[in-house]
């Protein structure tokens, strides 16, 4: 609540102004901003220190090492390099395994 009374005072309009309540002065809203921004920066330090932005360790190290691709869908990725020249003979049958070295075209 005390955050949307802030901004009120922010972003103050004549369109918006509320009868009775004078305009407020640039550092007035200066100062609203500044204390949205302290309040902002404090919820944010609260979340950090209570682990919310925390993962697993599993999770984590998803972010940086892919799982395989099944089978059938690397053997049409490769199939579609070796057909558009990105790949030559020598490459593919290192990237193929032995058991599965006809690749169609």
């Amino acid at each position: 609540m005390m955050r949307e009374e802030l901004l009120k005072i922010v972003y103050w309009t004549p369109e918006n102004a509320v009868p009775g309540v004078p305009e407020p002065l640039a550092k007035d809203r200066i100062k609203a901003a500044k204390n949205v921004v302290m309040m902002d920066l404090a919820l944010l330090l609260a979340e950090i220190t209570n682990g919310m932005y925390r993962k697993p360790i599993d999770v984590i190290a998803r972010e940086f090492q892919y799982d395989p691709l099944p089978a059938e869908v690397r053997m049409v990725v490769i199939a579609a390099w070796q057909r558009r020249r990105l790949l030559s003979q020598a490459v593919v049958e290192k990237l193929v395994p032995e058991r599965l070295t006809a690749i169609p075209t």
